[in-house]
């Protein structure tokens, strides 16, 4: 049966689906990219690629503005060819966006490391791959049998490795 919410789900993540909202989750970057992004006013922006930290591919990339592209780099560096393989924290928080109070996506490079657990193959980890984008990452990420199928909204209780999101 097809669900509404799968058929028309985009490409990115977005605050609304970080539910509830101020729940850290960790996740391990697969893949950093500049790329072009949006309609009216396409800009560049880093976009990333996810893995849980059991290496649990997420379905959906995320998108950085600038508050969070510069969280990260203060935690990670500045250079985004090094941050594959690195833990970060995301979650949804109520956030302005023209004059309207909406659920956002904050993010924090994690303390802890990823676990040896978590293994990298050479494939991205998303099953529809936007056009012009590299099939090839510096470090790799989780190989496609491990797409997972859009999981059932977290319960608010305390989140395990391979609780994604959706």
């Amino acid at each position: 049966m097809a669900k509404v919410s799968e058929t028309y789900a985009g490409a990115f993540v977005t605050g609304a689906e970080l539910q509830p909202l101020g729940q850290r989750r960790q996740a391990v970057i697969h893949q950093a990219v500049q790329e072009i992004v949006g309609q009216e006013n396409a800009q560049p922006k880093i976009v990333l690629d996810l893995v849980s930290r059991q290496g649990q591919p997420w379905p959906r990339r995320v998108v950085l503005n600038k508050t969070n592209a510069l969280a990260l780099a203060n935690g990670l560096g500045d250079d985004t060819d090094a941050w594959p393989g690195k833990t970060i924290e995301i979650w949804g928080e109520m956030v302005m966006f023209r004059g309207k109070a909406i659920p956002g996506i904050k993010l924090a490079a994690a303390t802890a490391s990823v676990p040896v657990g978590v293994q990298m193959a050479g494939t991205v980890p998303h099953s529809a791959q936007p056009a012009g984008r590299s099939t090839s990452a510096g470090s790799g990420a989780a190989t496609p049998e491990q797409t997972p199928d859009h999981a059932a909204p977290l319960s608010g209780g305390p989140m395990i490795d391979d609780e994604l999101p959706w």
